[in-house]
């Protein structure tokens, strides 16, 4: 067996460079095409709300049901994937391509509110099966600094988004297809080839990543091999094997850290995506609704009730003024992540901008009541900022807690719970932005979730970590357990006192 001993670490690092040079490029690619494609709808929202008619509830229904499908097939997704591996992913990839591009033909509710469900099945298993095949090249203590370089990728969706937006709206009636049509078909058509690309570009194993030598490949395997799942050494039958993953399905769901950190991703992403979906049109509210429509306790209008004037010019205005919150969340994503990972430290990390991300929009229907757009359009750009900043703290919390196998069911699970926050945020808003003429008491009650949300952070009962193997011996496993754990984890380990650092 080949061995790097630890004072290789010049050898160590070269070869997670190679990894991360060759893989999280793709990945992060990938993660940014999977974003355009559920989240082009915010900004074919104004136009295609004035073609269709289609009401706020109606809107943030279809924006919700995404989330639906999403939530349901998210845990299946990630455990055929450790099955069929890339050529699965991929297939969704080119799945929901055609499902993104089919929304150009929709003419109805009914059909608009199908095609969001589907396009949330196919989509549902993207980032738990990035974390899946991450796992297959990266450590445990590698693994979650990788992610969260990855998870930057939703807010930079919105940035690279914005202006590409903007100049395909512009193509409104080129050919007799509107401006929103174009969007849809343009961003299909690209996910449909990326995910050809992608089957072809990323090797399945740390085996067959020729950008490695030989002997990189070799040790690379061997390590990653006292990670990957234990059911791939099993040869058991078909009824065996379903039956073993519902038990661990089954072992990892009734943790109460599972429970605990789903139910706090729910209070995020119900905030979450309803900035997503409606951000372009509350900053459409702040800067072209008319004056009449900003009188009253509720000081934004509401969704595009098919009598307004706006063309094309205003939608691409409106997705370039969008590009300015996701700037600034992608910005202040980075730099928490990187604060967390040098403290050591992830409660405070991701509970502190999620409550400033919770007082910034409660605040933002105030600034608008004032009468002050401009401020409105900040405190909305710092919400984002905020909200935004938990995801890399957050997100590596399973791996701290669970073994590799369970820390990616976990993630999933948290995925799948936590992604209902998305059916209920978009819903709420549009019920309420619909009854009250505005959007001010939704973002309201929203803020009030999310502010819950970063509480039950603060108060999360401190988890004891369970015990990797059953041998206690120093192993290599140990030492990056403890490294990700700190030295106290690492005296805590040894004593099975209940970890403290981490979390």
């Amino acid at each position: 067996m080949m061995e790097i001993e630890c004072g290789d670490g010049d050898e160590r690092r070269a070869i997670r460079q190679k990894l991360d040079k060759r893989i999280l490029p793709w990945l992060f690619a990938l993660g940014v095409v999977c974003y355009l494609d559920r989240t082009n709808l915010s900004y074919a929202a104004v136009e295609l709300n004035r073609d269709l008619q289609f009401s706020c509830k109606t809107y943030g229904l279809g924006a919700g049901l995404f989330f639906l499908g999403y939530a349901v097939c998210q845990v299946p997704s990630s455990r055929v994937f450790f099955y069929f591996g890339m050529p699965y992913l991929c297939s969704t990839i080119i799945l929901w391509g055609i499902v993104a591009g089919s929304f150009a033909l929709v003419q109805s509710s009914t059909a608009f509110l199908l095609l969001r469900v589907l396009l949330g099945v196919f989509e549902s298993g993207t980032f738990p099966c990035m974390w899946a095949y991450l796992a297959r090249f990266y450590s445990p203590e590698e693994l979650g600094a990788s992610y969260a370089y990855i998870s930057t990728s939703t807010a930079l969706a919105q940035i690279i988004g914005s202006p590409i937006a903007a100049g395909i709206l512009l193509m409104d009636g080129f050919g007799g297809i509107s401006g929103w049509q174009w969007l849809f078909i343009i961003e299909g058509i690209t996910s449909v080839c990326f995910g050809i690309i992608l089957y072809h570009a990323l090797p399945s194993a740390p085996k067959t990543a020729l950008f490695l030598t030989p002997e990189d490949r070799e040790w690379l395997q061997e390590k990653q091999d006292g990670y990957i799942t234990k059911h791939q050494t099993h040869k058991d039958g078909a009824l065996s094997t379903i039956w073993r993953e519902c038990c661990r399905f089954w072992t990892v769901m009734k943790d109460w850290r599972t429970l605990y950190l789903s139910v706090v991703l729910f209070a995020i992403t119900q905030a979450m995506y309803g900035c997503v979906f409606f951000i372009p049109m509350i900053i459409h509210s702040f800067f072209f609704s008319s004056p009449s429509s900003q009188e009253g306790d509720v000081a934004v209008s509401a969704c595009s009730d098919g009598e307004s004037s706006s063309g094309s010019g205003e939608g691409a205005v409106v997705a370039i003024l969008s590009m300015v919150p996701f700037a600034s969340a992608a910005i202040c994503m980075i730099i928490v992540g990187k604060m967390s990972e040098s403290a050591n430290e992830r409660r405070y990390h991701a509970a502190i901008p999620v409550c400033l991300g919770a007082i910034f929009m409660m605040t933002t229907p105030g600034m608008m009541h004032l009468g002050i757009p401009v401020m409105a359009f900040i405190s909305l750009t710092l919400a984002a900022a905020a909200l935004w900043s938990y995801h890399g703290p957050f997100m590596t919390w399973p791996v701290v807690f669970f073994e590799r196998e369970n820390a990616t069911l976990a993630f999933a699970i948290m995925n799948s719970i936590g992604s209902a926050g998305g059916f209920f945020g978009n819903t709420i808003l549009g019920i309420l932005a619909e009854a009250t003429g505005g959007y001010g008491i939704a973002m309201v009650c929203i803020g009030i979730v999310l502010l819950l949300g970063g509480l039950a952070i603060i108060l999360m009962p401190r988890p004891e970590r369970e015990m990797p193997r059953p041998e206690r011996e120093m192993s290599r496993d140990d030492v990056e357990s403890d490294t990700l754990l700190g030295e106290q984890g690492a005296l805590r380990r040894k004593n099975d006192e209940m970890t403290t650092t981490g979390t």
